[in-house]
């Protein structure tokens, strides 16, 4: 029988930093990062290079970045890459992506995508947000719908928003309720924004208002106005 009183393993330290994480105690949560980080595990050392990210130690980061890529933690790879993309090294912040995009890690695709966006090799672009969204990344579908409006095609944008937002994300729900509205089909819209809404978003509150007033139901409408400016909503 395990000793209740015995020190937890890594693994257990690591689970003690998330949980601490997830309540808001990121001071707890780096004290068992680092437990865990020494003695081993990977997980615990991106977790821990991504909160000295944070805190701008940016040498102390990839030091644990590259003992965690060095036991094969292929997230730790993009991650790095971040480091190197806020310094300023873009070339070898490219590299890392490469990498990491090899063992299929679609935050490492996405963000050479948008690397190549930035660049201007849209087709390039398109290439990586495409493998991104294949693996489930919503920030890529939702960014080819944007890409896909910019450049006219409606259809292809109502395609990728329709999949972010079925994957949960609020932004591709807003703008498919925007859409759907402003070509008339308000229940349509309504729906979408109805489920941005539930999700907290200010900007959809005061849409769902707009889109009840103008079905002339004034007094919901002006709930979800209320609504929307106590979460922050402000018109430029």
């Amino acid at each position: 029988m395990k000793n209740s009183s015995s020190t937890p393993s890594p693994d257990e330290m690591f689970s003690l930093g998330e949980n601490a994480a997830s309540a808001g105690n990121q001071d707890e949560a780096k004290k068992w990062y680092l437990l865990a980080a020494e003695g081993g595990n990977s997980q615990a050392m991106v977790s821990l290079g991504l909160s000295l990210m944070m805190d701008q130690k940016m040498g102390e980061a990839k030091n644990w970045l590259g003992l965690a890529i060095q036991l094969g933690n292929t997230f730790a790879m993009t991650t790095l890459g971040g480091v190197l993309k806020i310094e300023g090294d873009l070339a070898a912040a490219k590299k890392w992506w490469q990498l990491a995009a090899k063992s299929d890690e679609d935050m490492a695709m996405y963000e050479l995508g948008q690397m190549a966006w930035d660049s201007g090799d849209l087709k390039e672009a398109k290439k990586w947000l495409g493998l991104a969204a294949d693996l489930g990344n919503t920030d890529a579908m939702y960014d080819l719908g944007a890409g896909a409006a910019m450049a006219g095609n409606q259809d292809e944008a109502k395609k990728w928003y329709k999949l972010a937002a079925e994957a949960g994300d609020v932004n591709a729900m807003y703008n498919l309720g925007i859409d759907a509205a402003k070509a008339g089909d308000l229940k349509e819209g309504k729906k979408w924004l109805e489920s941005a809404v539930a999700a907290g978003d200010a900007a959809a509150m005061h849409a769902l208002g707009v889109v009840l007033e103008e079905q002339g139901d004034s007094r919901m409408a002006n709930e979800y106005y209320k609504l929307a400016w106590a979460h922050g909503f402000t018109e430029d």
